[in-house]
């Protein structure tokens, strides 16, 4: 088990996931909690002529997050709200994404993990949030900004979703529970479907979809398990159990947009 002991005010803890590049080129680990602008105009919301005419539509601001100020989520009221209404759509929100084999010549690919944070109400088989992880190969941008209608999948994505997401007004976190390749200089989408079948405008309008957090790292180094924080007298002890050689921590106040970091952590070291 590893500790390390901070005197300060903290609630968060994280290990390190790194923002890299632009436009579609990512390196592994991979984060998006959309808070940077330039990783943030790499998304493609609502496309299409169908997409802009659907009364659900994906926004990126602050009406809801887990971390940070902002998060990705479906408004059916220009953003007043993150709920969804009572007319069928089905609305795409999709990053490309490639890993340049330039990053390290020596890999033909990556064996990754893929995770992220949400919210989600809906109703199984009829609304929900539906997660994918496509090649370009299989599934064209053009077939991607298509894809908004009255709230019927397209047939490739009908049985090619990682998972289909509802039940939930809390945050939870959910995690690919199989490792993904991802080939080097190979274009993959990833893609959040909100599919709304709802049509009874009698009940109160529900949680609808929202995402914060998308995580991509390495299969090959397994995340830190069992995270504690026990606090005494204004010092917090930080402990986890992972087999990574070195860590970063970071920490942050309640209610603060900045994190601290304490970089280079012995994963030998005890306490």
């Amino acid at each position: 088990m590893k500790t390390i002991n901070l005197r300060c005010f903290v609630v968060f803890l994280y290990i390190l996931f790194v923002v890299f590049g632009n436009s579609q080129n990512i390196s592994i680990p991979f984060s998006c909690g959309f808070e940077d602008s330039l990783e943030i105009n790499n998304w493609v919301i609502n496309s299409g002529a169908d997409g802009i005419r659907c009364k659900d539509q994906w926004m990126i601001g602050n009406l809801d997050y887990n971390e940070g100020y902002n998060s990705m989520y479906v408004s059916c009221d220009s953003g007043r709200t993150t709920n969804y209404g009572a007319k069928p759509n089905v609305v795409v929100a999709y990053r490309p994404i490639v890993v340049p084999s330039s990053i390290d010549p020596t890999k033909t690919s990556y064996s990754v993990d893929i995770s992220f944070d949400y919210k989600c109400m809906g109703d199984e088989k009829i609304t929900m949030l539906n997660f994918y992880l496509l090649p370009a190969s299989f599934i064209s941008e053009a077939e991607l900004i298509s894809v908004a209608n009255n709230a019927t999948l397209p047939l490739k994505l009908n049985a090619t979703a990682l998972a289909s997401l509802y039940g939930t007004q809390e945050w939870v976190n959910w995690t690919m529970p199989r490792p993904q390749e991802l080939p080097v200089d190979t274009k993959f989408y990833m893609v959040f479907v909100w599919q709304n079948a709802n049509t009874d405008t009698s009940v109160v309008v529900p949680q609808a979809a929202c995402i914060d957090n998308i995580q991509i790292t390495s299969a090959m180094c397994p995340k830190p398990e069992n995270l504690r924080a026990d606090a005494s007298c204004g010092t917090i002890n930080f402990s986890w159990d992972g087999f990574a050689p070195i860590y970063e921590c970071g920490y942050k106040s309640l209610g603060s947009k900045y994190w601290n970091n304490v970089y280079d952590i012995d994963g030998e070291v005890q306490n």
